[in-house]
């Protein structure tokens, strides 16, 4: 499985530290799963990897992370209305399915998730250092300078409730 740039479809290994091409395009991932059969699925795995033959999941080690998420049971809640019991994970959170592949991912590549994670990260920290204030001191009338520091005072003085 290769990375192909989105601009000038130039290839570059999956273990690549570039978050981008070098003439500024994008990585799109260069995988198309299977048509999907049931001859595919592995019944004798009991958690979403089951279905690993359809996912971009190189090597086996999902199989030293999976604590058999996805296998949650659905149940008819009327006539025409199906639902998951996600509660049923392993941890009681439909999240399990999500931090199950992102560490199968990170075992296989682990520059790229942490790049993700650290992207995330900053967008966070724009949002919650300027923007957050911005929006929140435009619909209360303060400026941002002053909501920060209200929601800073308020943290420090009352905890959540103070925020």
């Amino acid at each position: 499985m290769d990375y192909i740039c989105s601009k000038c479809g130039k290839k570059a290994p999956t273990t690549t530290r570039q978050a981008k091409c070098d003439c500024g395009g994008l990585w799109n991932l260069d995988y198309v799963p299977p048509k999907f059969s049931l001859e595919d699925v592995d019944c004798d795995e009991w958690s979403m990897f089951r279905y690993r033959k359809f996912m971009a999941v190189e090597g086996d080690g999902w199989k030293d992370i999976s604590l058999g998420e996805g296998m949650t049971p659905v149940v008819r809640f009327d006539e025409n209305v199906l639902l998951k019991m996600d509660y049923f994970m392993p941890t009681l959170s439909f999240k399990d399915r999500g931090a199950a592949v992102l560490i199968a991912v990170l075992l296989a590549a682990p520059g790229k998730v942490i790049l993700c994670i650290a992207l995330y990260l900053a967008v966070q920290f724009v949002e919650n250092q300027f923007i957050y204030p911005h929006v929140v001191g435009s619909s209360v009338g303060l400026g941002a300078m002053w909501t920060l520091m209200a929601v800073i005072l308020g943290g420090k003085l009352m905890g959540v409730l103070g925020m």
